[in-house]
């Protein structure tokens, strides 16, 4: 997987770029919207509208980012896909005429259009959907941290608390529903 993400870095980069400036950008956006409730509470209009102003350009700017990180990371899959299918006949290229009548024909299309496909499911469409969520965590811990350092805190035990708790149950309910199944 390495490989082909180094091998089509270019797009592997403006995706990721445009995935983190857009997941960056939608944290800006609840941030603002809290200065939005503040301004409406002090009575501010100017404020208030200034920072209506700024919540619509921030949602414009995501919205655009969105559409140009699709439009990267489905060229760069294209570009990866592209690059794997060159391989896998470069590798047909190289057997002897034995070797390749060892399988029938269809077992070749099926690697070259099955295969790939599974490939594209299983590691490109996750490795972008851990880069984006990761990017979430960051500026979501971000934006915690600026609003208060306790809040932050909170947050954090809080998610290791869902994390854990269930996992200490899970072995209980393990054995309760197997005795429950077995009766």
């Amino acid at each position: 997987m390495k490989y082909y993400l180094k091998k089509c870095w270019p797009t592997v980069t403006a995706a990721s770029i445009c995935m983190v400036v857009a997941y960056g950008l939608q944290v800006c956006t609840s941030l603002v919207q809290i200065q939005i409730t503040q301004g409406l509470l002090d009575g501010d209009l100017r404020a208030f509208t200034i920072r209506i102003i700024l919540l619509l350009l921030t949602w414009l700017a995501v919205v655009l980012c969105l559409i140009a990180e699709t439009f990267f990371q489905g060229r760069a899959v294209r570009r990866m896909n592209n690059a794997l299918r060159r391989d896998m006949a470069a590798g047909l290229l190289h057997k002897t005429h034995q070797e390749y009548h060892k399988q029938e024909s269809g077992e070749y299309l099926s690697q070259f259009t099955n295969d790939v496909n599974q490939i594209e499911q299983m590691a490109w469409t996750p490795f972008f959907t851990i880069m984006g969520s990761a990017a979430q965590v960051v500026f979501g811990i971000v934006a915690l941290a600026s609003i208060h350092w306790l809040l932050l805190v909170i947050s954090l035990v809080i998610a290791l608390v869902m994390i854990f708790v269930p996992r200490l149950f899970s072995q209980r309910l393990g054995t309760v529903g197997t005795a429950c199944a077995a009766s």
